[in-house]
């Protein structure tokens, strides 16, 4: 740090080294958010030393970067441990104390000084140790030792210190609430936002060229947003299977679905048993955002049944493509998706079937929809929380 240079907020840029996450492209926006403002260059933004900007098209910030020596741990709780540690000792040369902000659920250095965001606490609603294959051998104890609990518990404990935490939604400030004992005026609603990659305008030959390259069919619909537990993915499989067995038009796209995931987890490798299953879906990889945007613009509609989420970014990126998301009827996604109309309680198989096939042999009506669906949108902006945030910081 150069002595011209005037730092009034650091930050721990530990997710963006993992830009399949959904933190590491909050922590992103975010950035982009402060660099609209004008604030970029009172930030000094602590990443791994293998990080490279343009990962996320930050090259061209005016924050600092604070390179960190660091060499990962496996399990995750011990990457995060170490990271914390490296970069507590490293504020110790800072000579002041800056306020902090920790843009994922971790607490390290000065405990209540720090801006902690809590992005959901989703793990105690729907345990991810429950997706644990039953038939596994008894000597395997992965999932059986309460370890990761124990380091949750702490993890937690370091949190609920911080003066001043911030949530997505208020579905996630009411939990953290009953969950952590954490009072409701400790914390602060700071929405999230429409991606930036979504927002671009890719011109019709990108998406045609998609279209091609990965043999979609001229009408689908779309999955996006991962395959942790509380996703519903099996569910969603065998929904696909019904729909197609009522209509053999009909294809689902799931970006991420490989064959490794298939057979890692059991569950969705036994809905993928079923012939109507398999005739159903397209299985794609992980594509650029760039790609993603052309999906987004060329399904029909897209589908997110997830049981429990902190806020629901592929509603909003459904609906900045003017398309339609069918979501669950629980937590955030309520707030999100203010059209109940178009949410679905995760649980009842049978509704989801019909409302999916009803909207997939009324595509205009799906259009429709989707233009309503933008509206959606013009409630978040990442200039109106990334302000936010930053009058936090500097209170």
């Amino acid at each position: 740090m150069t002595k011209e240079t005037k730092i009034n907020v650091t930050i721990d840029g530990y997710r963006l080294s993992y830009p399949a996450t959904g933190l590491g492209l909050v922590t992103a926006e975010l950035l982009r958010g402060f660099q609209e403002l004008g604030y970029a260059q009172s930030i000094a933004v602590f990443v791994e030393k293998s990080f490279h900007p343009g990962i996320f098209e930050l090259e061209n910030l005016d924050v600092q970067w604070i390179f960190i020596e660091f060499k990962n741990r496996s399990p995750d709780y011990l990457g995060r441990l170490a990271w914390g540690n490296a970069v507590a000792a490293k504020l110790k040369t800072f000579g002041s104390n800056y306020r902090h902000f920790i843009p994922y659920l971790y607490n390290y250095g000065n405990l209540r000084q720090n801006v902690v965001l809590v992005p959901d606490l989703v793990y105690k609603i729907i345990p991810e140790s429950s997706a644990r294959d039953p038939n596994q051998p008894w000597w395997n104890l992965r999932g059986k030792l309460p370890i990761r609990p124990m380091f949750r518990n702490w993890e937690e404990w370091l949190v609920s210190r911080a003066d001043r935490l911030v949530v997505y939604s208020e579905f996630v400030k009411n939990h953290v609430h009953e969950e952590l004992g954490v009072p409701l005026e400790k914390m602060s609603l700071i929405p999230l936002a429409t991606p930036s990659w979504v927002e671009e305008q890719y011109d019709e030959s990108h998406n045609q060229k998609v279209q091609a390259d990965f043999n979609l069919p001229s009408g689908f619909i779309l999955y996006v947003g991962g395959f942790a537990l509380r996703k519903n993915i099996p569910m969603l499989l065998r929904v696909c299977g019904k729909v197609y067995e009522a209509d053999p038009s009909f294809r689902c796209a799931f970006v991420g679905l490989t064959e490794s995931l298939i057979q890692n987890d059991y569950a969705i490798k036994a809905a993928m048993n079923n012939a109507a299953v398999r005739a159903a879906i397209i299985a794609l990889p992980s594509l650029s955002y760039q790609d993603l945007a052309s999906l987004h613009r060329l399904a029909e509609f897209s589908v997110y049944p997830s049981r429990s989420e902190g806020f629901g970014l592929p509603i909003l990126e459904a609906a900045a493509a003017k398309r339609l998301c069918l979501c669950g009827d629980n937590s955030s996604m309520r707030e999100i998706q203010t059209y109940s109309d178009f949410r679905i309680d995760s649980e009842d198989e049978e509704a989801w079937v019909e409302q999916i096939l009803y909207f997939w042999q009324k595509p205009e009506e799906a259009k429709n929809c989707g233009a309503k669906c933008q509206n959606i949108c013009q409630r978040y902006s990442w200039k109106k929380s990334a302000e936010h945030l930053w009058s936090l910081l500097n209170s």
